[in-house]
Parts: structure tokens; sequence; C-alpha cells
């Protein structure tokens, strides 16, 4: 019998030769993710992020990172709003937000150019 691990680091048992199966992520649009979330703060369902973190079981700091992605280059989000569910596989929110410092909206738009060339033929 062979010890496996799982997440949390538990020591877990399992018969020869069966490894545990890992959840498979559902990968979503991080800026449609984003503007859901301004709205459920804008129309006050969630007074704050620390309280639509709870709601949603994820922490503030995830929920300000996602939101950030709205000081994007509104071009940009319209692009990435209109991509096939397969670009998210490369196109994640962790990607998108070193774009998100970039405050002068051209060479955002032009980073983004760049980082769009090594995605378009995985899309």
């Amino acid at each position: 019998m062979k010890i496996y691990y799982d997440s949390f680091k538990r020591r877990r048992k399992i018969g020869i030769g069966v490894k545990p199966e890992k959840p498979q992520k559902i990968k979503t649009n991080p800026i449609l993710q984003a503007l859901r979330f301004q709205e459920i703060l804008s129309s006050k369902e969630a007074k704050s992020k620390n309280e639509l973190a709870r709601k949603i079981g994820l922490s503030r700091v995830r929920i300000t990172q996602i939101i950030n992605l709205l000081k994007l280059n509104p071009k940009i989000i319209q692009r990435i709003a209109l991509f096939k569910p397969t670009a998210f596989n490369f196109l994640t929110e962790r990607r998108l937000r070193p774009l998100t410092r970039i405050r002068n909206k051209s060479i955002q738009m032009a980073a983004f150019r760049k980082m769009f060339q090594k995605v378009q033929p995985k899309i």
C-alpha cells in the first residue's frame, strides 16, 4: 500500500497503484469575474471587499487583485472579454496583473500586444 499526501499535507493510504484524483480547476474570464465583483460591491449586496471575500470564499487580497484588472486599458478589457475559454489557461489574472501597474495606456497596450503574440497560437 502506498502513502500519498493530499493538498493539506495529510497522509492518506490508498490502494496499490491508485493515485488520488485532483479536482479540475475551471478557468474563468478574469475580466468578467472582476466586473461581477464590482457590480456586487456597487449594488451594496456586499458592503466591503472583506464581506464579499467571506461570501465568495476568497481572501480580501485576492478580491482586490481581481478588481484591479479593471484598471486596464478599455481596449484590452474589451478584447479579453471576447476571448474563448481556452485562452484563460494562459491569460490568467496573475499574468495580466503586471499590466495594471503600467499607468501609460499606450505602453500598457504595447505590453498586452507582446503578451498576446505569445498566446495567439494557443487560443
